[in-house]
């Protein structure tokens, strides 16, 4: 029987990906059940014939309930962000370190869109500081709001279609270690605000979900440009311990493979061989008719 098998970054963006749905499917199941209890309490203060008093104590006791559900949600987002930082961190530690024992000079590939990424991510951590300076003060909402209008555009940005380009392997690790340094930023100031959101108790999120979800949504963004980052140093990672480039992509969709090990060869053309082969003491003027199938 054939077993399932991925690649480590494989495996590893697998579960991050899996535990973000999870935390996701959380966030929707609470939002059904909030806003059922207050269909509930409204239903209850009708039939029984209460007053507004009534249905205003029923409308905070069900918002009570609500933000503890929310405090235990928002913990979980909390440690996701915090295992999902470390990882791409250490991947990408990974690769600066063998790539620092090569030629700093031969080229490289390198992805701009990462450069994309980068001053997003920027953009995004000028915002978050800002409003975790604010946490528990009255300006808090209008900059929540103002920090929701900002990302919301880079949430569904698309930053697949550029070109891979050459550069000095020198070059090419400084944009990578920019890119490290803001990651390494963004974790620290995700993880000021977690911890003070959680020493707030959540503030003025109207009890419904709506804050939660846009930290989902920020949760989801930061796993789709990680994962970009793991799979890019991941394919670099590689040459750097092959030694050699195995391809060299002009292109996204056009990509040199590499000659197999064992790759079948066809020199019944009797032109030039494309691709080298292993030498077996046969001179270049053999035509070697009987290998030919």
């Amino acid at each position: 029987m054939n077993s399932l098998s991925y690649s480590g970054i494989e495996r590893d963006i697998m579960i991050f990906e899996n535990a973000s749905d999870r935390i996701d499917t959380s966030i929707n199941l609470n939002t059904l059940i909030y806003n059922q209890s207050l269909r509930d309490a409204e239903t209850r203060v009708f039939s029984e014939n209460g007053t507004y008093d009534d249905l205003e104590s029923l409308y905070i006791e069900a918002t009570k309930t609500n933000k503890k559900v929310q405090k235990g949600i928002f913990i979980r987002i909390a440690e996701w962000f915090e295992k999902f930082f470390r990882t791409v961190m250490d991947k990408v530690t990974t690769f600066l370190t063998g790539s620092a024992r090569r030629n700093q000079n031969e080229l490289v590939d390198y992805d701009p869109s990462l450069d994309d990424v980068n001053k997003d991510a920027k953009g995004i951590l000028g915002k978050l500081k800002e409003v975790t300076n604010a946490i528990g003060k009255v300006a808090f909402g209008g900059l929540l709001w103002k920090f929701i209008l900002f990302a919301t555009p880079i949430f569904v940005r698309v930053y697949a279609g550029r070109k891979i380009v050459k550069l000095a392997r020198k070059s090419a690790d400084m944009k990578i270690s920019d890119v490290k340094g803001t990651w390494g930023k963004l974790q620290s100031g995700i993880s000021d605000f977690c911890k003070a959101w959680l020493g707030d108790e959540v503030p003025e999120d109207k009890g419904d979900n709506s804050n939660l979800s846009f930290f989902g949504k920020l949760k989801k963004w930061i796993g789709g440009m990680g994962k970009m980052i793991m799979r890019f140093v991941a394919g670099a990672l590689k040459t750097v311990a092959l030694g050699n480039y195995e391809g060299d992509v002009i292109d996204k969709g056009d990509v040199k493979k590499a000659p197999k090990e064992d790759g079948n060869k066809d020199n019944s053309s009797g032109g030039e061989e494309t691709k080298p082969a292993e030498t077996k003491d046969v001179p270049k003027t053999t035509t070697p008719k009987e290998d030919t199938k």
